[in-house]
This record gives structure tokens, sequence and C-alpha cells, in this order.
């Protein structure tokens, strides 16, 4: 069986590695000679789909994603309405995520690890709220911690914490949410990690290509989709809108926004 794997990120790694120690034939997606990154995953030119494979967070460009489960191809993802593992809740964070699916798929139990890396990719507040099962707040800290190589990473989510709780308030559906809009940059490789371990909600509004994207995060689903219902449409034109109201994170993009970014 071949295995495709998309976009490089801590759960495609684990994932990589999980195949190594299998039959299974492993190829990255590309695009135009060059391995595939999380934003252009989804139009991979190579290779070239047959019957049998296995797509990870990845489709090929000229196969609509029905064109390649009709194919025979299995497609395992939990971003897109439609997916297998979108929409879940936290109880079944594993079962959700690609690497809990590829476990499933391949009849291999999962360590503690895996556990983890499913946790904190399909749904990371929830996990660090002990709201998956078999997953422990402290525990899901220092694994997370371990992978960022810096010295005191933890020291430097709680720094992260007060410059967020200093930012500027603005009300989501009733909710006094964190505006990270002119948060300093530096504090971007921090940003995940600090508003899910504390709960922390979070809107931040920048310019993306030729428009702008806004995401908001750890706000309640039912707050999520009354943003994404009416409150969006405040902020500017909206072009579409991506992320999961169950798993607290949602993103807008906009043609055009009613204000200034910087």
């Amino acid at each position: 069986m071949r295995v495709v794997l998309g976009g490089f990120d801590t759960e495609m790694k684990f994932i990589g590695e999980l195949l190594e120690n299998t039959d299974c034939e492993v190829v990255w997606a590309t695009k135009d000679g060059a391995r595939v990154s999380r934003s252009n995953a989804y139009d991979a030119d190579c290779p070239s789909p047959k019957a049998t494979d296995v797509w990870v967070e990845c489709s090929h460009e000229d196969w609509s994603m029905l064109e390649m489960a009709s194919f025979g191809i299995t497609l395992v993802d939990h971003h897109k309405d439609g997916d297998v593992g979108y929409g879940r809740p936290p109880s079944e964070y594993f079962e959700a995520s690609s690497i809990g699916q590829i476990h499933i798929l391949l009849g291999i139990e999962p360590t503690k690890e895996a556990r983890f890396v499913a946790a904190a990719d399909h749904c990371l507040h929830l996990a660090y709220n002990s709201q998956c099962p078999g997953v422990a707040r402290e525990e899901l800290k220092d694994f997370r911690m371990a992978f960022y190589g810096d010295e005191d990473p933890f020291g430097k989510v709680q720094w992260t914490k007060r410059e967020i709780d200093a930012c500027p308030k603005i009300k989501i559906n009733g909710k006094m949410v964190n505006d990270i809009s002119k948060l300093h940059p530096r504090h971007n490789k921090w940003l995940t990690e600090t508003s899910c371990y504390y709960g922390l909600r979070t809107f931040k509004l920048t310019r993306s290509g030729n428009g702008f994207k806004a995401f908001l995060s750890n706000l309640s689903s039912k707050d999520l989709q009354h943003f994404l219902d009416s409150q969006c449409h405040d902020f500017g034109v909206v072009v579409k809108t991506f992320g999961d109201p169950k798993r607290q994170f949602i993103g807008v993009i906009y043609s055009m926004i009613y204000g200034e970014v910087e």
C-alpha cells in the first residue's frame, strides 16, 4: 500500500516515523518539484493517484476529493467538512485525528506519545482542559515543551500570556476576547500553546496576500458559530471561512476590511 503524505508538521512527522516500521511505501506529495507545505497540500501535482492509495491531508490538483474516493483512494483528514475526522468531539480525538486514522487503518496499537500528538493536533485547547480521555494536562504540557528546542520554553509561554493579557479586548457574542492583532511577532511561536494552555480567547486580524485574514480561537462552539453567521460581516467583505467551531477555532478570509490593519 502506498501512503502519500501532505505538509510537514508534528503530526505528519510522527505519521512518517510510524510508517517506517511497516511495509507501506511512503511518498511525500510535491508541487513544482518541492514537497508541499500545509498551504498548498491540496494542490499537489505529484504523485499521480492510483487505486488503493492512502492520501494523508493532501490531494492532487487535477482530482476532486470525491473523484479520489470514488477511484478507491482512502482519504485521511479532519480539516474540512466531509472528512472522516471533521467535527468530531474531543472524546473521539484519536479516531478523528489523522495519526489516529492511520493507526486504525493499519491495526496498530497507539503509544501514549501518539495519543498526545492526536489530541494536540485535533483539539489542543480541549486536550489541555481534560476533554480528551487518557490525556493528562501536565503530561501533555511536558510532552509539548520538549519539542520546542528552547531554553525554558514554559517561561516563554508565561511571558506570552502576560503580553496577551495586556492586549485590547473586543466583544464576540457578548464575550470579552483578547485582540492580539498587534501583538509583537516575537510571540508568534508561542501563541497557540499559550492561548490553549491558559484557555485565552483570542482574535487576530492580519494582512494575507491581497486580502486579510481573521482567526479566532478558544471561544465556545456557539460563540464561534455566531461569529461565522453574523458578526464576521461587521469587519469586512467575506470571501470564505475555514476551521471547525467544534474544535474551537475558525478563520475568515476577507477581500477588504472596514478599517486599517498595520
